[in-house]
């Protein structure tokens, strides 16, 4: 059985909608929901863990963007992935 449900049905689709907007819109400083960011939101005892363990039963998943290296060549990033060079030999 287990405790029961903080956010009742009500509560949960809202913060489906909400999640789907991003979070500058409810004034967080913020770029991405994650699990402190979405405590701070739902304004809940909750910890950033628990938290992110409310956006897989919702249908979503977190993704931080990959950093790139600002105004680098793509295709010399390309060539230097092909021909770099190995790292140290291991043997005896």
């Amino acid at each position: 059985m287990g405790r029961p449900a903080t956010l009742n049905p009500t509560q949960w689709a809202a913060l489906g909608r909400d999640l789907r907007h991003e979070p500058q819109k409810f004034g967080h400083a913020g770029h991405l929901w994650d699990g402190k960011l979405l405590a701070t939101h739902l304004r809940l005892r909750y910890g950033g863990r628990q938290c992110h363990r409310l956006f897989g039963p919702m249908g979503f998943r977190l993704r931080k963007p990959q950093p790139q290296v600002a105004q680098s060549d793509p295709d010399k990033v390309a060539a230097f992935k092909k021909t770099a060079s190995p790292g140290p030999a291991w043997g005896c």
